[in-house]
């Protein structure tokens, strides 16, 4: 193989010119094949229509979530639908192309995959596109472009207010799901106040406030059971001081001179108040008597005081008896002698008897009362007590359920915002006045045929050819592993050239390959 590396222009002429035979060839062929077929090649027609993409109110724009050209998902949703089989097939099939329905031997696949060769839609600003088809008639190719149009926009307005209804109607159920589920957890959230109610987190305040108002009242039913029974105590403190008093007097009467008497009725009694306190004035009398002369003070004081009591207890006595002037014959007297004979004694009850049992009465009576008081008042302590210790697991669990709550609010306004979307969605898609896509220019009817440009194609056969037949030529050359000339020797070889024998070829013999000899 020979070595190209290091050639010079004389080098590149001669070895074309040794091949020119090469270059002809392929030069000629490669011309006269781009030039039949620029003249036999069928004439090809274009036809397109231009379509607005009307930016007014539609539904993307009320249901759509993302981000993102509205334009550009349209062009590309109507370059979809253009390429999607069933389209193609009810356009095969409404056309007749093809040989539909004519054609023993038409297959639906070939023809759907001609018919996406033949359709093109194109961007051509930023509201516009076009769709075309080409056919070798143009009238064919006006009418399906045409077709393709109106077929394009029904189905498209169609399929979208097919769509928007389909979501409006998920929306309406998954609105109806939320709704219900909200309704479930508010149900929840009602029952499970109702069964802790006093333990709830916005109670707690009420609940501290009401144990602090049970303890004020249970110091004040404590005060109140204390206060009763200082009083009680107080009461039997005075009741035996009165026994012993009594007891005293019992004697002072004792030792009284005899003939003093006191009358009873029915019986013997004890000695009344009145009479014990005279007998103990009298007493106090006699000890001043003797001490001090009748005008002393004290003296005329307890005077005053024997004379009122005498008097107290004749009324009392007379009060006694049935005939005020005279005894009864049932009555009897009982005389205190000198020698400690005893007092007769009533077999009822006294007066004081009678207080102190009352007194005693109401007190336990009012002691009764306290400690129940302080016994409910113990139980509410305590079960506000324990409903404060539950607070922190309840409201725990009011949190969970309330976030469920919030949850399914949240979910329920997205989709009653999304059902306002989807309504106005459904609005816009059905008004005639709202259509997406609008025919500018209507499909027109070619004159001049869009395929072939036969003069291009016979300058790129003529162009294809001459680099064939340069690359051709060469290639023979690299591939030739003779000698050609005395310089290829001499660079080949690097020794000097001594003869060198001509080329000799005979006129009868054609063209050959040319030989050297070194």
């Amino acid at each position: 193989m020979k070595d190209l590396s290091n050639l010079e222009v004389t080098d590149y002429f001669r070895i074309l010119w040794n091949r020119r035979w090469y270059f002809l060839i392929l030069f000629v062929l490669m011309s006269v094949g781009s030039a039949i077929y620029a003249v036999r090649a069928p004439d090809v027609y274009k036809s397109q229509a231009r379509i607005r993409v009307d930016t007014t109110i539609s539904s993307e724009e009320f249901m759509r979530t993302g981000a993102g050209s509205l334009v550009d998902e349209r062009i590309n949703a109507v370059r979809e639908q253009l390429q999607s089989r069933a389209f193609l097939e009810r356009m095969i099939e409404s056309l007749q192309m093809y040989g539909f329905g004519t054609n023993p031997n038409f297959v639906m696949e070939s023809a759907v995959s001609a018919a996406r060769r033949q359709i093109g839609i194109e961007r051509t600003s930023d509201k516009t596109f076009t769709v075309s088809f080409v056919a070798n008639n143009p009238q064919f190719a006006q009418m399906v472009t045409r077709q393709l149009t109106n077929e394009l926009i029904q189905s498209s307005s169609r399929d979208k207010v097919n769509t928007v209804r389909g979501v409006d109607q998920f929306v309406d159920a998954q609105l109806a799901e939320a709704e219900k589920d909200v309704k479930a957890q508010e149900e929840r959230l009602t029952q499970f106040k109702l069964a802790h109610q006093g333990e709830l987190p916005e109670q707690e305040s009420a609940i501290t406030s009401a144990i602090a108002s049970l303890n004020n009242q249970y110091n004040m039913v404590e005060n109140s059971i204390q206060q009763v029974q200082a009083d009680q105590r107080n009461l039997d403190f005075q009741y035996r001081e009165n026994q012993r008093a009594n007891e005293e007097r019992m004697k002072l009467l004792q030792a009284l001179a005899p003939g003093t008497s006191v009358p009873v009725s029915g019986g013997e009694r004890r000695p009344t108040p009145d009479e014990l306190e005279l007998a103990k004035k009298k007493e106090e009398l006699g000890h001043a008597r003797t001490k001090y002369t009748e005008s002393h003070p004290d003296v005329v004081r307890l005077n005053k005081d024997v004379q009122r009591l005498e008097q107290q207890v004749r009324s009392a006595q007379a009060a006694e008896r049935p005939d005020a002037t005279a005894p009864s014959s049932s009555d009897e007297t009982t005389t205190a002698g000198a020698d400690g004979g005893t007092v007769g004694r009533s077999q009822g009850e006294t007066t004081i008897d009678n207080i102190y049992r009352f007194r005693t009465n109401d007190n336990r009576t009012k002691l009764e009362k306290y400690e129940k008081e302080k016994r409910d008042i113990q139980a509410q302590i305590r079960l506000y007590t324990s409903k404060l210790t539950m607070a922190p697991a309840v409201a725990q669990q009011l949190t969970g359920i309330q976030r469920e709550l919030d949850k399914a609010l949240s979910k329920y306004k997205g989709l009653e915002s999304q059902k306002i979307k989807t309504d106005l969605g459904v609005a816009a898609e059905t008004d005639r006045k709202n259509d997406t896509y609008q025919v500018t220019d209507e499909a027109n009817l070619p004159v001049n045929a869009e395929y072939p440009n036969r003069m291009q194609i016979v300058l790129m056969g003529v162009g294809g050819g001459f680099i064939l037949g340069i690359g051709a030529a060469f290639a023979r050359e690299l591939l030739d592993s003779t000698i050609s000339s005395e310089e290829e020797a001499k660079k080949l070889l690097n020794l000097p050239v001594l003869v060198a024998l001509p080329l000799t070829v005979k006129k009868t013999d054609g063209p050959s390959k040319n030989q050297a000899a070194a």
